[in-house]
Parts: C-alpha cells; sequence; structure tokens
C-alpha cells in the first residue's frame, strides 16, 4: 500500500484466510467472489449431460440395426417397436438438455451421428 497498491476492489475464493487477510490490510476495498469452481461444477455438468447424450444416440443406432436385422427376417416385434419409441424420446431430451447446456457456458455442442 506504500508503493501505490489502492486497488478498487478484489477478487477471492470462498477461502476464510484469504478474505480475512483481504479485510485486515485493506477493510474499505470490497471483495467480490470469484466464479472460477461455480465454473468448473459446470463444465463437469456439461461434460457428463455429453456423455450421456452420446451414449443415448449410440444406443438409438445399435437398436435401429437390430430392427433393420428383425425386419430382414421377419421377426420384428412389438417389443422393439416400443424400445425404439423410448430410445428415441430419451436420446431427444438428453441432446436437447446437452446443448441448452453447452449454449449456456459458451460453446456449442455437435450433434451425434
Amino acid at each position: 500500500m506504500a508503493q501505490g497498491f489502492d486497488p478498487d476492489y478484489t477478487i477471492a475464493d470462498g477461502g476464510s484466510g484469504l478474505r480475512a487477510g483481504q479485510k485486515a490490510a485493506m477493510p474499505e476495498t470490497p471483495c467480490h467472489g470469484d466464479i472460477f469452481h461455480i465454473q468448473q461444477q459446470f463444465e463437469q455438468v456439461a461434460n457428463g449431460l455429453a456423455r450421456q447424450a452420446q451414449g443415448a444416440t449410440t444406443h438409438r443406432i445399435k437398436l435401429e440395426q437390430r430392427i433393420m436385422i428383425a425386419k430382414l427376417t421377419n421377426s420384428m416385434t412389438q417389443k422393439l417397436t416400443i424400445q425404439q419409441v423410448k430410445a428415441n424420446r430419451r436420446e431427444a431430451g438428453l441432446v436437447a438438455r446437452a446443448q441448452d447446456v453447452k449454449i449456456r457456458r459458451g460453446s456449442t455442442f455437435k450433434i451425434p451421428g
């Protein structure tokens, strides 16, 4: 401070030691919270959703392959049709959620497949 250090504010994480030291040294200077840890957690959520969406797409593709084989062998069943409807819905929901989260964090999610 004797050398001219006089910030308008400081930025710190939630650590009590850093904040206590800043308050002791510069009691009139406001200390804003950082967003690094929140961004890091958000990134983990976004990546997890992207992995789930990719898994749903892989599942749907494999199911479509099974259905094509079943149609060729005239063994198509109602069970496969129901599974296909559920797989399509699950994939659509997960891809939409993953896209929403990726857009909010500032990047784009490429639809797999």
